[in-house]
């Protein structure tokens, strides 16, 4: 065990310890001011297994400990995070989501936002979120047979959709009524490989962006992703149709994001024409594209995130949406939107309010997506 934390050997024993709940209480030197109080409870391993929600973990984290200060510097952290990833073998996804969240509540990146009180809590789809209260952000951090992947909470509000230069999304006023997760990157090859059992993608690395997807790919997708986390499945078929599908937002599953969902996550509370920047000579930090891609797609988070932490909304691979590009097509084959432009596109193709669409039978090694679900 740290002085002042709880190393990964002693949470892992913790859990293992049948068949008592243990609550474990680590104080810090009376001397320093910040004093760190972590309450650690866990049921024995099968139930965890079977029933996260059994599962709380609350950890009230003074904003000194969490500053350039804090105790679990860089190096030890990293330390924590290999060790972990050496035992993933042992431990099941559930556990292995808390015990990351945790650590990663702990790192540097995070500790700039100078957090006041943090929760981890778990979730019945086995994934866990912890919240920044100062900021009003929130993470969920998922892990499906071995592949991670992070969800960012969008808060409800209004913004400015479309941009004068864009003929069919002209400028006009927009309400999210409603709180939605949005993946946080595109979904990785792993990810996809890990819920499909395949990996349709030209350009074949684990941590690039799945491409080669059509429309209705990434709804069958979504669907078999909400059924592994034991959630609602937001898609049910309208008719034998190939693509004819009917999407239920209230429903709490994986889904596609909706158009204006899309360009609010993109714009992330300014009117950059792109996502991070307004900036076209800025457009190289935040995004992959042709200008300086290899003629392929790069690991996702390789640029800067936007204001709200989301990568390649602009480049990378271009991304579905659940719209038809006319909502009044009533066809079951009409085209439906994608956005933010690809790897191999020019700059203007990745301004956040620019349409495109295309047959949703459609896939090409520079199309793929991110998954979005509804907080009910």
């Amino acid at each position: 065990m740290y002085k002042n934390g709880v190393g990964i050997n002693t949470i892992l024993m913790m859990m293992r310890i049948q068949p008592f709940v243990l609550i474990v209480a680590v104080v810090g030197a009376a001397a320093t001011p910040g004093i760190c109080v972590l309450l650690f409870a866990a049921a024995i391993r099968p139930a965890l297994a079977a029933t996260p929600s059994a599962f709380v973990f609350v950890g009230l984290l003074p904003a000194q400990i969490l500053s350039h200060q804090s105790l679990l510097k860089k190096e030890r952290l990293k330390k924590m995070l290999e060790n972990l990833r050496r035992k993933r073998s042992q431990i099941s996804d559930t556990l292995y989501a808390s015990v990351l969240s945790r650590l990663y509540a702990f790192s540097p990146s995070v500790s700039t936002l100078n957090l006041g009180k943090l929760r981890l809590s778990s979730q019945a789809s086995k994934s866990f979120r912890y919240f920044n209260q100062k900021v009003q952000l929130s993470y969920e951090l998922c892990v499906v047979r071995g592949a991670e992947f992070k969800m960012i909470e969008c808060p409800t509000g209004s913004f400015t959709m479309g941009h004068k230069n864009q003929s069919d999304n002209q400028p006009r006023p927009e309400m999210i009524d409603t709180p939605f997760l949005l993946g946080q990157t595109e979904v990785t090859q792993k990810l996809y490989e890990a819920v499909m059992k395949t990996n349709p993608s030209h350009f074949k690395s684990p941590q690039n962006p799945v491409e080669k997807v059509s429309w209705g790919d990434a709804i069958l997708f979504c669907n078999k992703l909400s059924d592994l986390q034991g959630l609602e499945n937001c898609y049910t078929r309208n008719s034998s149709k190939k693509y004819d599908w009917l999407c239920d937002f209230s429903k709490n599953g994986y889904r596609l994001p909706r158009e204006k969902e899309w360009e609010y996550a993109a714009k992330a509370g300014t009117q950059n024409q792109y996502a991070g920047t307004d900036i076209e000579a800025e457009v190289d930090k935040y995004a992959i594209y042709g200008k300086n891609s290899n003629e392929s797609t790069e690991p996702i988070g390789s640029k800067l995130p936007n204001e709200w932490g989301f990568y390649d909304m602009s480049g990378n691979v271009r991304e579905w949406c659940w719209d038809k590009y006319n909502p009044n097509n009533n066809d079951a084959s009409a085209s439906r939107v994608y956005r933010g432009g690809g790897w191999n596109d020019d700059v203007w193709c990745l301004r956040s309010a620019d349409r495109y669409d295309v047959s949703p039978g459609f896939s090409f090694y520079d199309l793929g997506f991110r998954v979005c679900r509804t907080l009910v």
